[in-house]
């Protein structure tokens, strides 16, 4: 005898239903959580140090990892891009280098007997093709904390905030990663290497500022301000309207705030004498 449901729909309907429950499923009653052993790396599909594309069960799924955002590795998303090179302190080619290289070590750590833990929570809202969130673990060691230990990814605490993976709750996995990313930065790996290069270049007496070289592309000179600009009041516009202030080093120069005089500029990361030098005609100190 058919079913309520054979009666009222179509086999087409049928088998699409059926296809649809296949293609989402279930976590494991006990703990809410599945780990995939046997799957397949899609080398195919767009991936960076965070996402990646695997099959398995006939099935293929993107995963993003848990707490981390590692830089992109295209400028195809040109917001994301210029938000992360800012956040690093970089420019945009070498955050694409440090995303690249991102990329291929979690390539490495994923085709090395990883498992992926997964209990299908979705990144962000409904979609068509959904990006789940994830755990990578090979033996101990977690992806997602050997990428911020290593200074190739950020941490991002958007998901989760309550229980997670076995017990461990994910304040305590989320301590992990910021004792990791504090050792990465004293020890300058990765990321954190680049930008100590930077700025120890930067501090190099007779070398060339890349702050200055690295300031927006102007269609024109910004023409110099007619009087001269308080240190202690000018608002990061006015500051990058002299000639070679970019953004990062008006910031600087603000928060470097207040100035008993303009020699104190010497004070900010990245004023050399020569840069004090050219820009005195144009500053003023006034309390």
């Amino acid at each position: 005898m058919l079913s309520t449901v054979q009666k009222l729909l179509p086999l087409w309907a049928i088998l699409l239903l059926a296809t649809q429950m296949r293609a989402a499923p279930s976590a494991t009653p006990a703990s809410g959580w599945v780990a995939l052993d046997y799957w397949q790396f899609e080398s195919n599909v767009p991936h960076d140090g965070d996402s990646f594309g695997v099959a398995h069960d006939d099935q293929h799924y993107r995963f993003q990892l848990y707490f981390v955002d590692a830089p992109e590795t295209t400028r195809d998303n040109l917001d994301l891009l210029g938000e992360q090179a800012r956040f690093f302190d970089l420019s945009l080619d070498k955050t694409l280098e440090l995303g690249l290289e991102a990329k291929a070590y979690s390539e490495r750590f994923l085709l090395t007997g990883a498992r992926i833990l997964t209990r299908w929570e979705r990144v962000g809202g409904p979609s068509r093709n959904p990006s789940f969130y994830a755990i990578v673990v090979r033996q101990q060691d977690y992806l997602a904390e050997q990428l911020v230990a290593r200074g190739l990814g950020r941490i991002s605490e958007a998901k989760p905030t309550t229980d997670w993976y076995h017990g461990l709750a994910a304040s305590s996995f989320l301590n992990r990663l910021h004792v990791a990313e504090r050792a990465a930065q004293s020890s300058g790996m990765g990321v954190w290497q680049h930008h100590q290069d930077d700025l120890m270049a930067f501090l190099r007496p007779g070398a060339p500022s890349p702050i200055e070289d690295e300031a927006p592309p102007m269609p024109y000179q910004a023409p110099v301000p007619a009087h001269r600009i308080n240190l202690n009041y000018a608002t990061e516009r006015e500051l990058q309207r002299l000639r070679g202030i970019g953004p990062v080093l008006a910031q600087r120069i603000v928060d470097g705030r207040p100035y008993g005089r303009v020699d104190d500029l010497l004070k900010v990361p990245g004023v050399t004498e020569s840069t004090l030098e050219r820009l005195r005609p144009y500053v003023m100190v006034d309390r």
